[in-house]
């Protein structure tokens, strides 16, 4: 099973790179905006983000139960957005919106990066801790799912141009990677809601 999942991300990458290629750099882009706007912001508002961010974090050292209700937050908004990310390649209209999607998502992780990175009190490892154990899964599998999406919207605007394009074997493995990808992104919210609180505490513990 797992030469085959191997076999197949190495024929996908290098068959499809030019699509990789394109989900990586609008993601890449809207993390870039994303950070260059968080510094452009105003000193009073970069301090009120931060009080609120070090709030989080004062509750994450805390522990208890109360963070155990955001576990299925974390798993419907990942659902939610690769569902979304499947439904518009279903659609040659939702490629551009597909993007616009990506970028906005990187976006967000830019913008929320660069806050708690240049937070005081947190130090680089809280930080670190913050964004990387769960976007190590994340940010991936949101980008093979993008790429998927834009070549079976692809693949429909050929079938646009040429009745013989078979399309039912590759909605079949269209599927399939986006049920994997998914299925990714749940194991990602769950590193990120039950995982990391205990590695930013930790991290906190050391840093006293």
């Amino acid at each position: 099973m797992r030469m085959a999942i191997r076999r197949f991300l190495l024929h996908s990458a290098k068959t499809g790179w030019p699509l990789y290629l394109i989900v990586f750099t609008v993601l890449a882009a809207g993390t870039a905006v994303g950070g260059f706007q968080a510094a452009c912001l105003g000193a009073e508002t970069v301090s009120d983000l931060q009080t609120y961010i070090r709030s989080i974090l004062m509750e994450t050292e805390a522990g208890g139960d109360n963070l155990l209700p955001g576990v299925w937050d974390g798993v419907i908004d990942n659902l939610l957005v690769f569902g979304a990310v499947y439904v518009l390649g279903l659609t040659v209209i939702g490629i551009p919106v597909m993007l616009g999607l990506l970028f906005i998502r990187g976006f967000a992780l830019g913008f929320s990066a660069w806050l708690v990175w240049n937070c005081e009190g947190t130090g680089t490892a809280v930080a670190v801790m913050s964004f990387l154990p769960h976007n190590i899964l994340f940010v991936p599998a949101l980008l093979v799912a993008a790429a998927a999406s834009l070549s079976f919207s692809l693949l429909l605007i050929r079938r646009g141009f040429d009745s013989r394009t078979v399309v039912w074997p590759c909605f079949i493995k269209y599927t399939w990677i986006f049920f994997g990808a998914a299925m990714v992104g749940v194991s990602a919210a769950l590193l990120e809601r039950m995982v990391s609180p205990y590695l930013i505490h930790f991290m906190l513990s050391l840093s006293r």
